[in-house]
């Protein structure tokens, strides 16, 4: 059973005459090796495998070795796994803080929003408040020369009447008719004047849509027309009738009257007492520019001019709101207005406003007989 090309025989032949091997079984030969034999149970073979004590060793230590890397590993996968879960968990209770800071700011965001609206809702009566304050404020100061400016033409008509009823008696029905002719205008006349006053006072909501620019100067210069007569101011205005701004025509009109009144009580104290008014389309805006022969801001800046309470009359009249409430009211209609001195003297206020489309002529329903 043992080769016999081999020079030395893996087992002994004492080591084979010992009663403990057999098969199946493990001894140590008397150099020292590790010998091991088993039966295979077919032909009568024995195999028989023979290592080293350090061979042994070496198989232990990679075992080994490779025991402590597994336990190596498991144990770094465990610390993976609950720094994993530690993450996990810290991440959890981020994001709960977070919603926590959310659900917070959220709520705060909805207060302060919701605060806004108030304030902005109060803001807005406010200023309407304002603007009705002095609307009735520039009719106040108007009081004197509109009742001056009515006064004449009713004791005109009064006259007239009375020249009239004398027609009357008399018959004289040609010099009847023309006295009932010129009362008939003079009442149209004060009709007029107290329809635009009536209109200028007028309060409203705001309703934007296409005016027309010529009109609106028109009404203004009809407000102002007992003003300008006290003053002695001539009024210049030059307007296409074809323009048009996408605005509200109440608090259009009370711009252009601001701006006026701005402009005669620029001049009144002075020999040359000119005020224009004139307007044009530029791109899609309109640009209102209303000049007066005054002296201008002076000192005073643009800023400074718009500013609530500020004012440059000498006289200590007005309040200094003209300006402010126009802004006020021009801004809000998503334009501009400035003012600066021009260059041939006096100042001149620009009023810049979307331009518009005239509005189309509205078709009635035809009549059925």
């Amino acid at each position: 059973r043992v080769s016999a090309n081999l020079k030395s025989p893996l087992i002994s032949a004492t080591a084979m005459e010992n009663p403990n091997v057999g098969p199946d079984t493990s001894f140590t030969a008397d150099d020292g090796r590790l010998i091991g034999t088993a039966e295979l149970g077919v032909h009568g073979w024995t195999i028989h495998t023979v290592t080293t004590r350090a061979a042994l060793r070496e198989t232990a230590l990679a075992l080994s070795a490779l025991a402590l890397f597994a336990i190596a590993l498991v144990g770094a996968g465990v610390i993976i796994a609950r720094q994993r879960l530690g993450l996990v968990r810290l991440q959890r209770a981020q994001n709960r803080m977070l919603e926590v800071k959310v659900t917070t700011r959220t709520r705060e965001l909805r207060d302060e929003i919701e605060e806004r609206k108030r304030a902005e809702t109060a803001l807005r009566q406010t200023q309407d408040q304002l603007i009705e304050a002095a609307k009735l404020a520039a009719l106040g100061k108007m009081s004197a020369a509109i009742a001056h400016e009515v006064s004449q033409p009713l004791a005109a008509l009064e006259t007239t009447l009375a020249s009239a009823r004398i027609h009357a008696k008399r018959d004289d029905k040609p010099a009847l008719d023309g006295k009932l002719v010129a009362a008939t205008d003079m009442t149209g006349r004060l009709r007029r004047m107290l329809k635009h006053l009536k209109s200028f006072a007028r309060r409203g909501q705001r309703v934007v849509k296409p005016v027309q620019i010529s009109a609106t100067i028109q009404s203004a210069l009809a407000v102002l027309e007992p003003k300008t007569k006290e003053v002695g101011a001539a009024i210049t205005a030059r307007c296409a009738e074809e323009l048009f701004a996408q605005a509200d025509d109440i608090q259009l009109q009370q711009v252009v009257v601001n701006v006026l009144a701005n402009a005669l009580d620029a001049v009144q104290d002075l020999q040359t007492r000119d005020v224009s008014i004139s307007a044009r389309k530029h791109d899609e805006t309109i640009v209102i520019d209303v000049r007066d022969s005054g002296r201008g801001l002076g000192t005073m800046t643009m800023d400074e001019a718009f500013e609530p309470f500020a004012t440059s009359k000498i006289t200590g009249e007005g309040l200094g709101l003209g300006l402010a409430i126009t802004r006020e009211i021009v801004e809000h209609h998503g334009g501009e207005v400035s003012i600066g001195d021009h260059v041939d003297g006096g100042a001149v206020v620009t009023i810049t406003l979307a331009a518009a489309d005239a509005p189309k002529p509205s078709k009635t329903a035809p009549q059925t007989a």
